[in-house]
């Protein structure tokens, strides 16, 4: 019975601590003032950033990575934006 409440304690911990960095990421996200639409992060495994959603400025593409793989814990970042120009209707 330990052993099934140990092993959902440890996924539980994981999963917060998954959602702590997705969080911190987000923060980082609106703090570099990017020309987006509804960008989204998912941690899908410890240390692994997916980030999805829409960009308007290509430099921003770039820009995204470099900044995120800075933030502890993060070792890969997985971009997979649409690059939409500014005005474009």
């Amino acid at each position: 019975m330990s052993l099934k409440l140990e092993s959902c304690s440890m996924y539980a911990l994981g999963a917060l601590g998954r959602m702590s960095q997705t969080k911190r990421i987000e923060a980082t996200l609106m703090e570099m003032d990017l020309r987006h639409s509804a960008l989204r992060v998912e941690m899908p495994e410890k240390g692994v950033a997916h980030i999805t959603g829409v960009l308007y400025n290509y430099e921003d593409k770039g820009r995204i990575p470099a900044v995120v793989e800075r933030i502890p814990g993060v070792e890969k970042v997985q971009l997979d934006v649409t690059l939409v120009p500014a005005g474009y209707d």
